[in-house]
């Protein structure tokens, strides 16, 4: 369980002890939006969020605290979902549209997933809606909406990649016709499906 302080969060890691980890220095309050913590419980990551509305998603951030470490701010922090990786090497993040994968240290790869490509004078609006692990993988799902430039939908896809860990090389996507909430498979491609191996 998190503890507020005035202008910190207390994250706790069992008979490891606690680490403090401060809010940004800002006039607009914070407040600590989600904490995962590691497989082995040596690592947590908590997002900080302002707790006004903002149309500055940036302002938000990832912080990995350890104990017995200084709290490390990640580079490119803006994330809806975190994930660490089974063996606690490694913490995922899904922003709007692209995947961050950090290792311990900070140092941090990107990757942006990528659907079937539509006409040239179609405008691309693609969203991550959800990440997961499955067989040693990496599985990110993306929403694609394409429309004209009066708003016009013209298609709307649901594409599944899989990423190889940690390098975050794309081994193979799958893309379906959005139908509700349902998602293309990780692994098993469909008659209906548009299979792409890079």
């Amino acid at each position: 369980m998190l503890t507020l302080l005035a202008a910190a969060v207390l994250v706790p890691f069992g008979a490891r002890g606690e680490v403090t980890v401060p809010f940004p220095l800002s006039d607009v309050p914070y407040r600590a939006e989600a904490t995962v913590h590691s497989p082995h419980g040596d690592a947590a990551a908590v997002k900080l969020c302002p707790e006004v509305f903002l149309m500055v998603p940036e302002l938000c951030r990832v912080v990995l605290a350890r104990p017995d470490w200084s709290p490390l701010t990640l580079k490119a922090g803006v994330v809806g979902h975190l994930l660490w990786t089974p063996d606690g090497r490694y913490l995922i993040g899904a922003g709007v549209n692209t995947l961050r994968l950090w290792n311990l240290s900070g140092g941090l790869r990107l990757a942006v997933p990528q659907g079937i490509p539509e006409a040239d004078d179609a405008i691309r609006d693609a969203r991550l809606t959800r990440l997961w692990l499955e067989r040693g993988f990496l599985c990110a799902a993306l929403h694609e909406d394409w429309f004209t430039d009066s708003g016009r939908v013209v298609r709307r896809n649901v594409t599944t990649v899989r990423y190889v860990l940690p390098t975050l090389r794309p081994l193979a996507s799958m893309t379906l016709p959005a139908q509700g909430d349902r998602e293309a498979d990780c692994f098993r491609p469909s008659a209906e499906s548009g299979v792409q191996v890079p």
